[in-house]
């Protein structure tokens, strides 16, 4: 279940990096456009801005090509490149949304919760306000949207990529010889996982004060955190043991929170 406290609580909403689709991730592609080198994209033409933000999430969705969808993304100079191998890759056209519900406004971000017949059960959609108007965070969106990080966890191992995640401490069991154990997940269900942190890392130790008060939160808030998850920008990687058993390992805390930082 979908809640408000996974995106804005007590200001969370801090520093996010950009995430990436995972790395090394073999995805299927256009052969003709493969044999094609990518192009610079043409400069995407000015658009009269959208003051409200469901417009202007209605508008993203429902253009008819990557170039017009980039008229409504936070920095396009920064993701064109990104969209248009999307596009080629994955195919273009608009996104058609069953649902679009509004779930909580943070300051400069409205963060709504879109269903598709993919995923019926929703995901999570952030909206900034900017001076051209309200824009989408298209890298974050793009995580959800293709749902990146169940195809992570049922993937083969050998991979690494850098995800929005909801994480929260093991309650059954939080350390493991060297490391220690917690619990991943995104707002959506079915998609949590275990993982593992070394406890001599750096992002280790951000993490125990994390959820020791270290973020100055109240005792109410880091309680409910240890339940639903804290929302973080996390680098896994899907690791196996010598005797072929997988197993997930943090590599870097990337940030606190989920919301877009400039390039």
């Amino acid at each position: 279940m979908l809640t408000a406290l996974a995106f804005a609580v007590g200001g969370f909403l801090v520093g996010k990096s950009k995430a990436p689709l995972a790395k090394d991730d073999p995805i299927p592609s256009d052969p003709a456009a493969e044999a094609a080198p990518l192009q610079q994209p043409e400069e995407v033409a000015d658009l009269p801005p959208l003051h409200d933000p469901q417009s202007s999430l209605q508008a993203f969705l429902d253009a008819p090509t990557w170039k017009e969808r980039a008229k409504h993304v936070l920095w396009p100079g920064e993701v064109k490149l990104a969209m248009m191998k999307h596009a080629a890759d994955f195919g273009d056209g608009p996104i058609k949304a069953d649902s679009i519900t509004l779930l909580e406004v943070n300051g400069p971000n409205h963060i709504f919760k879109v269903c598709t017949s993919r995923i019926p059960e929703g995901y999570p959609v952030a909206v900034s306000a900017t001076d051209e108007g309200p824009m989408v965070d298209w890298e974050a969106f793009i995580g959800f949207h293709d749902d990146q990080f169940k195809e992570f966890i049922e993937g083969p191992t050998g991979r690494s990529g850098i995800f929005d995640l909801l994480i929260k401490p093991d309650p059954d069991e939080t350390e493991a010889g060297n490391y220690i154990r917690y619990i991943l997940s995104v707002p959506m269900p079915d998609r949590e996982t275990t993982v593992y942190i070394r406890k001599d890392s750096l992002a280790s130790g951000r993490l125990l004060a994390l959820f020791a008060g270290g973020a100055g939160f109240d005792d109410g808030v880091i309680e409910k955190l240890k339940e639903t998850g804290a929302p973080v920008v996390l680098a896994v990687a899907k690791r196996h043991t010598d005797d072929g058993r997988s197993y997930f390992e943090i590599e870097d805390l990337v940030a606190v929170g989920w919301e877009p930082a400039s390039p």
